[in-house]
């Protein structure tokens, strides 16, 4: 797996898939503003694969990997609605992304739950009654909170408790700006990589020398590894003159 390559078939799919969106156009101009929107697309795709990592691995429970499976499912649906600037739909995503992870935090010091127990609880109740009394809040309260706190921004807006300023929205749209706000998604990777990495990782007692094969140590160094966009665009163009060729 080459992650440099998986960037760029993922632009070459927006540009062939999404001719009219904004996002598209910033990637064939290779505008000034597209640098944001790389760092959001390329850190996205890394975390994707750290999550697929986990999925199944053999150090963590089967109620634990349900979880993981659904945080990648939503984030999978992320990166393919992500073109279309539609605020709601990301919204919603960041919202049961944000639940799941909650819900995965639950299964660590709770080995006794099952999946139903857990999926079934009502939101106050895993947060109030269970996370914020648990051995995982004392000292990853930090990551918790943050979550907790993008599940209820996300909830009063698909709940119609905040209120979407419609002219900004079209204003950016027509001046080829994304309206979704780019540095709130970049703050949401960043939290989403330090809960795979100090939450799945540190808390189920994953081994990085003894517990990885070959082929995952080669997957956790391509998504730690620095993606330029120089590159990036180079191996699009070489999956252009092959298509071609063809």
């Amino acid at each position: 797996m080459n992650l440099t390559s998986e960037v760029a078939k993922y632009l070459d799919f927006v540009v062939k898939n999404y001719p009219e969106c904004t996002l598209s156009t910033l990637i064939i101009e290779d505008d000034e503003k597209f640098n944001d929107y790389f760092s959001v697309i390329r850190n996205s795709l890394q975390i994707l694969y750290l999550l697929e990592l986990y999925e199944d691995h053999e150090k963590i429970s089967i109620t634990s990997q349900f979880f993981i499976f659904k945080i990648r499912k939503s984030y999978t649906r992320f990166i393919y609605l992500y073109p279309l600037n539609e605020f709601y739909s990301i919204e919603s995503i960041l919202r049961q992304v944000s639940e799941n992870v909650l819900r995965f935090c639950l299964t660590i010091h709770n080995k006794d739950k099952c999946i139903d127990d857990v999926k079934e609880m009502k939101y106050r109740n895993l947060w109030e009654d269970n996370l914020k009394k648990g051995d995982l809040y004392s000292h990853k309260n930090n990551i918790l909170n943050y979550f907790n706190t993008q599940f209820r921004i996300s909830s009063d807006y698909l709940h119609d408790k905040k209120e979407i300023d419609l002219l900004q929205f079209f204003e950016c749209t027509l001046k080829q700006e994304l309206p979704f706000d780019s540095n709130r998604l970049s703050i949401f990777n960043e939290y989403l990589r330090n809960f795979v990495l100090e939450i799945i990782v540190s808390e189920t007692g994953i081994n990085e020398n003894e517990d990885y094969t070959i082929a995952q140590k080669h997957i956790i160094k391509e998504t730690k590894k620095r993606i330029r966009k120089k590159e990036v665009f180079q191996c699009m163009n070489n999956l252009k003159i092959s298509s071609e060729q063809y």
